[in-house]
């Protein structure tokens, strides 16, 4: 069974909080739908580091000798955007990374 976890991108001051890094106050304005925060769920995989892949991630697959990044748009199954050829496919593949997310590395998908 995963674990079910978040994370939660501050529009304002730009910046990614881990769940247990949020202040009481910060926790009852996302879970109350604060458009302040956007909130973004673990998928219970990592990446070959073993870094924890979540919502927005953009992750490179190692094994197909392509470059293009693809983002993780959705967790159950676990799908993701191919920018390549822009069709969305599931999180099949045994090796791939973290290169970025959407919010903090945008520029990476240009």
């Amino acid at each position: 069974m995963r674990k079910i976890k978040f994370r939660a991108w501050e529009k304002i001051d730009k910046e990614m909080y881990q769940w247990e890094d949020l202040q009481c106050e910060e926790l009852w304005d996302i879970l109350h739908g604060n458009k302040r925060y956007i909130l973004m769920q673990y998928t219970g995989l990592k990446d070959k580091n073993g870094k924890e892949i979540y919502e927005g991630d953009i992750v490179k697959w190692l094994d197909d000798g392509s470059d293009y990044p693809n983002i993780i748009t959705r967790i159950h199954p676990v799908i993701i955007k191919n920018l390549n050829n822009i069709s969305p496919m599931f999180f099949d593949k045994t090796e791939y990374e973290i290169i970025g997310n959407i919010w903090e590395n945008g520029e990476i998908l240009k």
